[in-house]
């Protein structure tokens, strides 16, 4: 699919044309549409893979059977089991919170970080960072932990997540998860763990505004320290390419 291209389109037109074909066809019968009879699913990421890619964004050489043993009930260090085990949760919550159709918000990531972390000893009692985040990334700065609670209350869909309003309403509900992910890796609420939550919220707000979830793939590490040192992008082309590419499944 994305290599047909006959208009010169770009992904996003075609990942929106594709959708729109997926849908035409839906009934518009009210009884339908709640029983959700004929409408076709918005694809989501593989649980396992999925996990795995985003706790790599902190650099844990974690693999999807890795998960897929823990999920299990065996395999993996404590440590390891604990994060796996949270991530999963996170997902599962992302998934149900994203796909009811709910925008993520500061608060409900607040409460994710605390299922990512549930297990894990160093962050009892330590869900908001009291100093520098402990994956800083170079040349950001960060503000200041006494400010956090009143950022995470503004990062919302209604005040566009600490956007400029005009450009953020305007832009492609692709572009501004993209966005959405740079916000919040700037804030960076957390001790740890930030870029790896920035890319769920991400993933929250693709699904709650009807597009597919990206999973992580290995230059995405470097490339998001890249994003979060320059400005908020406008574009993505690289991720929009494979939103399109994800309607493949």
């Amino acid at each position: 699919m994305a290599d047909a291209d006959p208009l010169g389109w770009n992904a996003l037109q075609l990942l929106d044309l594709e959708l729109a074909h997926r849908f035409s066809g839906v009934p518009t019968d009210a009884k339908v549409l709640v029983a959700g009879a004929g409408i076709p699913e918005i694809p989501r990421a593989e649980p396992c893979a999925f996990v795995a890619a985003v706790l790599g964004l902190r650099g844990l050489p974690v693999a999807a059977g890795d998960v897929a043993s823990v999920i299990r009930g065996s395999g993996g260090a404590a440590h390891e089991r604990a994060l796996i085990s949270g991530m999963h949760r996170v997902y599962e919550c992302a998934v149900d919170w994203g796909a009811g159709g709910r925008a993520p918000d500061g608060w409900l990531m607040a409460s994710l970080f605390k299922q990512l972390t549930r297990d894990v000893p160093r962050f009892r009692n330590n869900h908001l960072r009291r100093d520098a985040p402990w994956d800083s990334v170079l040349y950001v700065k960060y503000p200041d932990a006494g400010v956090l609670p009143e950022r995470l209350d503004r990062f919302n869909r209604d005040v566009c997540y600490g956007d400029h309003p005009l450009r953020f309403n305007h832009l492609h509900p692709a572009r501004q998860a993209f966005r959405v992910l740079w916000h919040f890796a700037r804030i960076a609420p957390f001790p740890d763990f930030n870029l790896s939550m920035a890319w769920v919220a991400m993933n929250i707000y693709l699904l709650h505004a009807g597009y597919p979830m990206l999973t992580p793939e290995a230059p995405d590490r470097e490339a998001l320290h890249r994003m979060v040192t320059g400005p908020v992008p406008l574009s993505v082309p690289e991720m929009e390419t494979r939103l399109l590419n994800a309607l493949d499944g």
